[in-house]
Formats: C-alpha cells, sequence, structure tokens
C-alpha cells in the first residue's frame, strides 16, 4: 500500500471515529480546536462558552469558528488550500507538512472530501510521534498550556499567542511558558469540579494562603440576560474577617454592582442597557481581610465573569 492509499484509509478511519464520540465536547478537544484554528490559547470566556453553553457537537464547534472574524482575519478569501494545511500543521505541530501529505489533504479539500473544519479534527485526531516529529507530544504539552491558560481566568489574545510560542515536545517548555504567565498548570479537577466557586480567582501574592479561605457562589460563568431588570445575586462564605471589599470593573464593563451587602455576603449584579448577546465583562472583588496568622490586613481578590446571553 503506498503512502497516499495509507492516508486515505487513515483519514477515512479518523472521521468515522471523530463523528462517533463528539456527541459531549471537552475542554481539551475545543482547546485543541484553538490551538490549530487560531495558533493560541483558548480564553476562559470563550473555553467555558463553547463547552457549557454553546449546546454544540464539536464539529458544529470546528464549523462555527470559521464564522468568527478572527478566522476570516487569519484565513481571507484568497487563501489557498495548501497555505491553510501549512498553516494548520504549524499551529498544531512546529512543522510544514511533508509532501505527500501536503498534496493528500490539498487534492481532498480541492474536491470537497473534506471541508476545512472537519480537516482539523482528523488532523488533530491522527497526531502521533515519529522519528521525524512528535506531533503527539507537542500537541499535548500546547493543550496543557491552552487549558492553563483558561482555567487562569485569562482573555487577552494576544497573550494567548505569546504564551504558545515557545511551546515544543519538551515538558519544560510548558512550565517554562507557564512561569512567563504566572499561571499554574491545569488540574482537571478543578475543571470538572462543579463546587468550584467562580472560573478564576486572583490572588494578591501575599496572601495566595488565603485564597481558598473565601467562596464565592458555585457558578462558573455568570449568565445575563440582555434586557433583564433583575440583578443576579453571588454570596460568598469565609471564615475571615471582612474588613472590606472593593470593586474593580474590567473586560468590557457590560456590567457592574448594583448593590453589595457585606453584613448579609451578597452581590448583586446588573447588565448595560447598551449591552449585546455575547459581550464579556470581568467585575474584581478585593476582599479585605486580616490574617489570622500575621494579624495582618491583606487583600484577596476574586473575579466575576459575566456574559451576557
Amino acid at each position: 500500500m503506498n503512502i497516499i492509499s495509507k492516508l486515505a484509509l487513515s483519514a477515512t478511519l479518523l472521521f468515522t471515529s471523530l463523528t462517533a464520540s463528539e456527541e459531549v465536547p471537552t475542554q481539551e478537544e475545543v482547546a485543541k480546536l484553538y490551538v490549530a484554528t487560531f495558533n493560541r490559547a483558548p480564553d476562559s470566556a470563550g473555553l467555558t462558552w463553547w463547552t457549557n453553553n454553546s449546546n454544540l457537537k464539536l464539529s458544529e464547534i470546528a464549523q462555527s469558528f470559521f464564522d468568527q472574524d478572527e478566522t476570516k482575519a487569519l484565513y481571507p478569501t484568497d487563501t489557498t488550500n495548501a497555505d491553510f494545511i501549512t498553516s494548520v500543521y504549524q499551529n498544531l505541530f512546529n512543522r510544514t507538512p511533508d509532501t505527500d501529505g501536503l498534496n493528500y489533504w490539498e487534492n481532498e479539500l480541492n474536491i470537497g472530501s473534506f471541508s476545512k473544519n472537519s480537516f482539523i479534527q482528523a488532523v488533530i485526531k491522527g497526531a502521533q510521534n515519529t522519528d521525524i516529529s512528535k506531533d503527539e507530544d507537542i500537541l499535548t504539552n500546547k493543550t496543557s498550556v491552552g487549558l492553563s491558560f483558561a482555567q487562569a481566568g485569562k482573555e487577552d489574545p494576544e497573550e494567548a499567542k505569546s504564551i504558545m510560542i515557545s511551546v515544543s515536545a519538551d515538558a519544560s517548555s510548558v512550565t517554562s511558558a507557564l512561569d512567563g504567565f504566572g499561571i499554574s498548570l491545569y488540574s482537571e479537577s478543578n475543571a470538572d469540579d462543579s463546587s468550584s466557586s467562580i472560573d478564576t480567582v486572583e490572588v494578591d501574592s501575599e496572601s495566595t494562603t488565603l485564597s481558598s479561605s473565601i467562596t464565592l457562589s458555585q457558578i462558573n460563568t455568570l449568565l445575563i440576560n440582555v434586557g433583564d431588570t433583575s440583578d443576579k445575586k453571588i454570596t460568598w462564605t469565609t471564615s475571615l474577617s471582612v474588613i472590606k471589599i472593593d470593586v474593580v470593573k474590567g473586560g468590557s464593563e457590560k456590567a457592574d454592582i448594583g448593590y453589595m451587602d457585606i453584613s448579609e455576603r451578597e452581590v448583586m449584579l446588573y447588565a448595560y442597557s447598551d449591552a449585546q448577546i455575547g459581550d464579556i465583562s470581568i467585575v474584581y472583588l478585593d476582599f479585605t481581610v486580616l490574617d489570622p496568622s500575621t494579624n495582618q490586613e491583606v487583600v484577596v481578590r476574586k473575579t466575576i465573569k459575566v456574559m451576557i446571553s
């Protein structure tokens, strides 16, 4: 069997596998789509949206990526299939495709046997280590960095690109990339734990050990409907003495604190009247608390992420 025949058989088997196992897309699978399509880590809110709120299958998410402005900017209408294939290989594996692989996939895209999104899924699924390139290890490391970026609550698309630049097959490249952004390695238990509070918790460096002592109500991304005049309540629990709470707005500033009661341990959020579906806002709550071990005041930051739905 020649190399082209092997590629055809492999692609057929991969496509069958893809369509049979995509009903409930995982964060890992969607993170790989981000790497392949955008050459970056997934942003936290986007990853949460696609996996928890979109109600789409993996193939539908992959297709939807091509409706995004970011994709249209990366791959203008005059992008050739050969250039597209080369970009995807570079994004995933830090290399160009071999000649046989490039010719095969270019033909498949030209004749319409594969769509661009199904091509991406097939290449991801077929990643393996060879004497030439450690594709599987590279993709595994890029996925780990991407998931860590998202779990840390990061949103900046330029940072999402930058953190991926030096990731290779070497495990130390993961540590180096994360250390450069002060991010901890992705923890699957944190991602799957429905009792975790908000997507991300950012803590002052002097109060890291106190981070878990303040727990926000058990949600991931808070969804507020456009035109919803009712405030959405978030509560917190803590055994620490809360001296004060400062509110800091971030993101696109399409949501804000409407009311806060420290004694009742609750905060109410609302969406601005000009908010649009898909807008994302970030509101930080800076808790000034008394550290019982030092009797000193420290600040613990909790992050509330809001998506307008």
